[in-house]
């Protein structure tokens, strides 16, 4: 059974004697305490949009007070806004790793060379080979000395 209460938090009176630049994480820390000593637990879990709306102006002005509401459930409290919804955990999307993308790529263009090339041939003839022209063996450059000795 999952206990609920909201508190209004005083944070200033804490935070004032701190120095300037540790004032938003002393507020968190009040927060904290507070919530210990209010419902009689040691674990708080202290939800993400109630940092950010301590850090909004930074981390030398937080606010004076935030009505937060906390959620007891076995031990473990839980502080969020009064306005938020509860988070539903998702099941996280599966993506396919770059190294399964490269592996099926070889298939996917075997696919596409092998359909054009049986549209081209006419049925019953087989494809012409190609003769391989003077100027691709002379435009090699590399003459092997025994063939030009002979």
């Amino acid at each position: 059974m999952a206990d609920e209460r909201i508190y209004v938090i005083p944070l200033r009176k804490k935070w004032v004697k701190t120095t300037r630049v540790h004032r938003a994480p002393r507020s968190i820390n009040v927060i904290r305490e507070f919530i210990c000593k209010h419902m009689r637990v040691e674990d708080v879990h202290v939800s993400p949009s109630v940092n950010d709306t301590i850090w909004a102006h930074g981390a030398k002005k937080p606010p004076g007070k935030i009505k937060v509401k906390a959620t007891k459930d076995g031990n473990a409290v839980r502080v969020t806004l009064p306005d938020e919804k509860p988070v539903v955990k998702k099941e996280p999307v599966k993506s396919k790793s770059v190294i399964d993308k490269i592996k099926e790529m070889p298939a996917i263009r075997a696919e596409t060379k092998a359909k054009p090339a049986e549209a081209e041939t006419p049925a019953g003839k087989a494809p012409a080979e190609e003769k391989p022209t003077e100027k691709a063996a002379i435009g090699s450059g590399k003459v092997n000395k025994k063939e030009s000795k002979k």
